[in-house]
């Protein structure tokens, strides 16, 4: 009997065989069915595969607004533009031959009095206004006693302007006041986050864009790189909700390690250090609301650079340039200038201007 047993058993490689094999097809077809499941969760709560953006705005003429640039990576082209949004509502802006958007009817005719540098991003710039619903435009009109340079550029940050100051000084005349605009959201463009890119991307259709971009080094100081603005889908992220929804969970996570406010802060530092030492009057301008904005403010301030809160309720009916586009709107923009304006007479400056 016992021999007899031991003829009916499979031996023990076929046994051992038959279990890999079994476990081969039962742990894909295990895998294929939680990665179901979890796609399935990922669709009811609301995500959906990453569809790239595509931007419907024309620009005429030419169809572009920006040109690369060695050092700022890219700048408004010069010349006057019509912008059409999606809906049909259209908007007019000048860029001078040095780029910068006008802030009075002809760059000609520009007085020879104390500069006043307004850098910043497309809130600044004035994005879906005409020239003269700009911030900077309306400041030219309540401080006649300035000439007012609006250096806002769509997209730009931090980092931006300070590199902006640095090609600008060996152009223009030193100024005497600099006002540097600060937006919570100038934190992930100034480190040029994944994020960042995958929400930019789409507007190299208006030209060329290049970023730069910083991190701090093991001293804390600010290191400067380049790099094309572009953005690369994961695999299978414009296929699977699920794929996508763990993308933005690492954009997130990267968002929060990437330390976009302490470089923002270093940067602000170093470039308030350089306008004290060539006698300027340097200004932090806090143009959005909220915690990130003010903890940045307070810390300029406990370090002696001047700032002001300059900021509007941009959740108040009218402040954005709705149902056209979410940039301030018009009134928003007159507030900023009024504020800035209300600010800088206070200072009562007397500091020395010229080359």
């Amino acid at each position: 009997m016992p021999a007899s047993r031991a003829a009916t058993s499979p031996p023990p490689a076929r046994r051992l065989r038959r279990r890999r094999l079994a476990l081969l097809i039962f742990l894909p077809l295990t895998l294929l069915l939680l990665l179901g499941l979890l796609e399935g969760l990922a669709r009811a709560l609301g995500h959906r595969p990453f569809v790239p953006a595509t931007l419907h705005v024309r620009v005429e003429p030419g169809g572009r607004l920006f040109q690369p640039h060695p050092q700022l990576g890219y700048t408004h082209l010069p010349g006057a533009f019509t912008v059409t949004l999606p809906d049909g509502y259209t908007f007019r802006m000048t860029h001078d031959t040095n780029t910068l958007r006008l802030t009075h009817p002809s760059s000609s005719l520009r007085a020879a009095r104390p500069g006043l540098w307004v850098m910043g991003c497309s809130f600044v710039h004035g994005w879906s206004l005409n020239d003269e619903e700009t911030m900077p435009w309306q400041l030219q009109t309540l401080l006649p006693e300035y000439e007012v340079f609006n250096f806002g550029v769509n997209g730009y940050g931090t980092l931006h302007a300070w590199l902006q100051y640095q090609e600008f000084r060996r152009q223009l005349p030193k100024p005497r006041v600099v006002v540097v605009d600060y937006a919570y959201f100038h934190d992930e463009r100034n480190v040029l986050t994944r994020a960042r890119r995958k929400a930019v991307a789409p507007y190299n259709r208006l030209g060329p864009i290049h970023q730069p971009w910083a991190r701090l080094d093991q001293h804390g100081c600010v290191e400067v790189q380049h790099t094309p603005l572009d953005y690369v889908p994961w695999p299978g992220q414009q296929t699977f909700a699920l794929v996508n929804w763990l993308e933005q969970g690492y954009c997130a996570l990267e968002t929060r390690w990437s330390r976009g406010q302490a470089v923002s802060l270093a940067v602000l530092q170093q470039f308030a250090r350089q306008c004290r030492e060539e006698g300027i009057f340097f200004v932090v301008a806090g143009i959005t609301r909220g915690k990130d904005t003010a903890r940045v403010l307070q810390n300029c301030a406990e370090r002696g650079i001047a700032t002001v809160d300059i900021s509007v309720s941009l959740s108040e009916p009218g402040s954005r340039n709705l149902p056209h586009d979410d940039h301030p709107s018009a009134r928003s923009q007159a507030e900023y200038a009024r504020k800035l304006a209300a600010f800088l007479r206070a200072q009562k400056l007397n500091l020395p201007s010229g080359k």
